[in-house]
């Protein structure tokens, strides 16, 4: 496990686990840092704490931390599904941060009425 910054904090719950065996890690801050979210390879893979994992390979996984008087941003995903799935054009689905307003459109190919 890692941490970052490094001096920010540290994890419990690192260590060798039996394949399949569910792993209970927690991110535990130093003075003035919050927990932000867990990362592999630069890629952010949960914001829970403590993260349980199935472990089903080697992974390594990084603690993040900010600053306390440092702001977190928080994600947002919307999915757009149409049915039947090639009735219409979906736009607007994606990944947007706390209070951005979304715009999103629906338009029925022929043959179809958008009904909501």
């Amino acid at each position: 496990m890692d941490v970052s910054p490094t001096d920010a904090g540290e994890v419990e719950g690192a260590g060798r686990y039996e394949f399949e065996e569910t792993a209970v890690l927690f991110a535990i801050a130093n003075d003035g840092f919050v927990f932000k979210n867990w990362s592999s390879d630069g890629v952010v893979v949960s914001d829970e704490n403590p993260l349980e994992i199935v472990v089903v390979c080697d992974t390594l996984l990084t603690a993040n931390f900010v600053e306390e008087d440092e702001p977190i941003d928080i994600e947002y995903i919307i999915t757009l599904h149409s049915l039947p799935e090639d009735a219409g054009i979906l736009v607007g689905g994606g990944t947007y941060l706390e209070n951005t307003n979304v715009t999103i459109s629906a338009t029925a190919n022929e043959g179809f009425v958008f009904v909501n």
